[in-house]
């Protein structure tokens, strides 16, 4: 046979992997925002003491602070599952997961160890608070690290790149091809 023949991917079938890549990235990161506002939600009914005294670096009340962060991450959550613009989507958790690593950080540098992110529901997980704040920072490292290459990706000049880049993967029947 002569000429190069592509029997691995096209562009079409990258084109379709990326945006698979890019939906799956945006509805598990929707699952998780739920997960964790329906904590915050179950906990902020709850009578324990934390619910009642003011955060310790945004001076809001826990009860208040954690419905309103249940509501953010459920209209987050909600528009990431509706929505079809992967940057506007990406700008949507690279806001949100920065004001979380924000907060993260505020709490290491003033030695504030305890992070209500799950309110008194983790306290009721079978896991130690160190290892439920690992499995959180990682969520919120996923959601930062991914929303920025879905945002660079997305872009006109990126995506173009990346098709090409698929396009023009050499997969041959074993001929060179004819120039």
């Amino acid at each position: 046979m002569s000429g190069l023949q592509l029997i691995g991917a096209t562009s079409s079938h990258c084109s379709r992997y990326f945006k698979a890549t890019m939906n799956w990235f945006f509805k598990t990161t929707a699952l998780m925002l739920l997960m964790t506002s329906a904590a915050k939600l179950y906990s902020a009914t709850g009578s324990a003491k934390i619910l009642s005294v003011p955060d310790v670096f945004l001076h809001i009340n826990n009860r208040w602070l954690m419905v309103s962060l249940a509501v953010i991450e459920a209209l987050a959550s909600a528009y990431l599952l509706i929505a079809r613009n992967n940057i506007n989507r990406a700008m949507l958790v690279i806001w949100l997961s920065s004001n979380f690593i924000f907060y993260r950080i505020v709490n290491y540098v003033l030695h504030i160890t305890y992070c209500p992110c799950l309110g008194t529901l983790g306290q009721k997980l079978p896991l130690s608070q160190g290892r439920i704040n690992i499995a959180l920072t990682a969520f919120v490292l996923y959601w930062f690290v991914g929303a920025f290459y879905a945002a660079q990706a997305s872009s006109a000049g990126r995506l173009s790149s990346a098709e090409d880049a698929c396009s023009n993967q050499n997969f041959y029947d074993g001929e060179e091809p004819q120039t």
